[in-house]
């Protein structure tokens, strides 16, 4: 990558050295986005033109910092400008940045798993878990007002229906992640909202270490070591993947995670 970044800065155009380094992208991506490079840079570029401030910086640093946020994107097995990987500015830079849908894609696309469930913990709920001896955790959603959002936990469940390692998002890991989410405290955050998107989001973020994840669809693999059934194709994630989590609630959050 370093070889790249400086024979970059020699490059007229923002934008050639997305074609210049065709071959080099080209060994990143997975052998299903490997079928048809051209489609897959001409979405890279495209991901660049349709935002002004990106499009600036891929100027000014001449596609260095947009190459580095490509390779992510493509080792990862995302399509540049999708809703599962995303170009942002951070000062003078573009980082690239998986979204939470994307971790479910590559969670599923193991072929492990059947779906991915994400719930919130409010503070009028019931809730416990010892990961010591509970397979999930205890949780009793208050009726009527819930209180406010807590906490949150997710796991994945595989095709006999048993759970993957559970995995929490605590009170303590929220604050680390507000705290690096821009403007968290403001009313219009996100982060404000009493659904408690954002800290489901986070539980999947926290779920990713623990489960198998893959850039392409695999056969199903059953936990006996069998590998059968329809392999797994091409899919478009939707909220109904992640389960207390509906379309509603993700139009209103708004916020790229």
């Amino acid at each position: 990558m370093s070889e790249i970044s400086k024979a970059v800065a020699t490059q007229q155009n923002p934008l050639a050295v997305v074609a210049r380094y065709k071959r080099e992208l080209g060994t990143v991506l997975p052998t299903v986005l490997r079928q048809d490079p051209d489609r897959w840079l001409m979405a890279a570029e495209n991901a660049a033109r349709k935002n002004p401030d990106i499009m600036a910086v891929t100027k000014a640093d001449q596609g260095a910092s947009y190459m580095r946020a490509l390779v992510e994107c493509a080792r990862l097995g995302h399509e540049p400008g999708s809703k599962d990987f995303h170009f942002i500015k951070r000062g003078n830079a573009i980082s690239g940045e998986e979204s939470y849908r994307g971790i479910i894609k590559r969670v599923l696309n193991s072929g492990f798993y059947r779906s991915v469930v994400a719930r919130t913990v409010f503070s009028n709920d019931t809730y416990s878990f010892d990961p010591l001896t509970d397979i999930v955790p205890n949780h009793v959603p208050a009726q009527g007002d819930r209180g406010k959002p807590l906490s949150a936990y997710a796991f994945a469940v595989h095709w006999d229906g048993t759970p993957s390692t559970v995995a929490e998002a605590t009170p303590e890991r929220i604050a680390t992640a507000k705290a690096k989410s821009f403007a968290s405290d403001k009313p219009t955050s996100p982060w404000q909202l009493p659904t408690g998107v954002m800290y489901r989001k986070t539980a999947i973020r926290e779920l990713e270490p623990y489960v198998h994840v893959a850039p392409e669809p695999q056969p199903r693999r059953h936990l006996d070591g069998t590998v059968g059934g329809i392999p797994a194709t091409d899919f478009d994630v939707d909220d109904g993947d992640v389960l207390d989590i509906t379309a509603d609630q993700l139009a209103e959050a708004g916020e790229i995670v």
